[in-house]
């Protein structure tokens, strides 16, 4: 009996400690299955060429991608308590030849108890360093009202922009730590960048 209490402390430490592993094995499962896994600068993309004209082609429709890997949290919106930090991941930038730009994010709720809301309109901006007006998103998609514990939402917002424009600085967590990020679309690579 004196051996009881010690060996099911030792039990449940060792369950948890496989319970942690398994956790962390279907994180990186899932950052696989999203290709989540490059650096922070990613060289251009191979341009594709098809001898067929039915087929979509980037240089037609002037659809610029740039595949991303920019992670960052963010808290949860107030309107559903308790608050809880959120996991983005940003897994591309686009622009099209009308100036249309569109940021693809999933949102994880890995660390959420209950239902939480995601502000997804205040967590990206595109910054406009002549006017000092930056741009807030003109539409977003996705299902981020109530978002169980423990899943993965998937959404877009959207911009506008001048279709001569080449280059945006996305400004990530309008709050008090914001980070930035220039995106060259003529060369389709990213950087993360200093302003001021």
């Amino acid at each position: 009996m004196k051996y009881g209490l010690p060996l099911i402390i030792i039990l449940l430490l060792v369950g948890g400690f496989f319970a942690v592993l398994q956790k962390l094995s279907d994180i990186e499962e899932v950052f696989q299955n999203n290709s989540i896994l490059t650096a922070t600068s990613t060289p251009p993309l191979p341009e594709v060429v098809s001898d067929t004209p039915t087929s979509t082609n980037t240089e037609n429709t002037g659809l610029v991608t740039i595949p991303t890997a920019i992670i960052f949290r963010a808290l949860s919106s107030a309107r559903l308590e308790p608050q809880t930090n959120i996991a983005v991941i940003i897994e591309g930038v686009s622009k099209d030849a009308d100036g249309n730009v569109s940021v693809n994010f999933r949102a994880f709720t890995s660390e959420a108890s209950s239902y939480s809301a995601l502000e997804t309109q205040s967590m990206f901006e595109i910054v406009n360093i002549s006017s000092g007006n930056n741009l807030r998103p003109s539409n977003s998609t996705g299902a981020f009202n109530s978002i169980a514990p423990k899943s993965v939402s998937p959404g877009v917002v959207k911009f506008r922009v001048s279709p001569a424009q080449r280059s945006i600085i996305l400004q990530i967590n309008a709050g008090e730590n914001p980070v930035f990020y220039r995106f060259y679309f003529d060369e389709k690579r990213y950087e993360e960048t200093t302003l001021g």
